[in-house]
Order: C-alpha cells, then structure tokens, then sequence
C-alpha cells in the first residue's frame, strides 16, 4: 500500500491537487509510524521546517526522528480530511495551507522530474482571533 501511495503522490497527475493531498495523507502516516522511506523519497535534500515554537529541523533531523518511531503506531487510522486545507499552484510549486487545533502551517512542495517534493514547512502558534474590523 505504501509503495503505492508515494507513486501516486510523486507520480505526474492530471490533478496535481489530489497528488499533494495524497502526499500530505502519506506523509502524516509515514510520521505517525517512523518510516523512514518513504520520508526519505517525499523530502527534498533541503528539506526545512521551522516548528511552531520557532525550531528549526532539517530533512536530516526529521528522518532521525522517525527512525526513533520506526514501527510505532502500527494500527495508526488517517484522520478525517482537514477541512481547512486549501492548495495554491503556481507553475512546479504547491502551496498547503492548513489550520490545526494549535497553530497554522504550511507546506511547500515542487515539482521536479515529473513528481512532487517537500522543500519547506513552517507552523505558527494561533494566539488569538484574527481582526476582522479593517
């Protein structure tokens, strides 16, 4: 199932849209679970992400910690949809935005040799109700 979902993901697709979200579902399990392959084929090698405590972690760092996960959460079950996802295109590059119960976050993918990769990630605490008065 796994080797499936990362070729639909990096895979070209009529509806890029549907690639990323399969990428994002995969990437989700694939951290829940530790595995650290197909982590390893969906982040680019400058891969980044800054932490919604402002930490930053590397394509390097990320992986070493889910080896530490490897085979944990065995029966882990996808979440239902976020409703808040949306996706921006703009030529080879995706952009997710998302809302959590916590913080906000975005993922930048690109396209490369015809399937998607992660390049960079940031979450941002929610501290409080944006202003709707301007």
């Amino acid at each position: 199932m796994i080797p499936l979902l990362l070729a639909m993901a990096m895979a070209a697709s009529d509806d890029p849209r549907a690639a990323i979200m399969v990428a994002e579902n995969g990437w989700n399990r694939a951290e829940a679970q530790g595995d650290v392959p197909f982590l390893e084929r969906l982040l680019a090698p400058e891969y980044v992400s800054i932490s919604d405590n402002g930490n930053v972690h590397t394509k390097i760092q990320l992986l070493s910690s889910a080896k530490r996960r490897a085979g944990a959460n065995p029966d882990w079950k996808a979440p239902p949809p976020n409703p808040s996802v949306t996706i921006d295109l703009v030529g080879d590059v995706a952009i997710v935005h998302y809302r959590g119960a916590t913080s906000l976050g975005i993922d930048v993918f690109n396209r490369r040799k015809g399937g998607w990769l992660a390049v960079y990630s940031q979450h941002t605490p929610i501290t409080g109700q944006p202003d709707r008065s301007a």
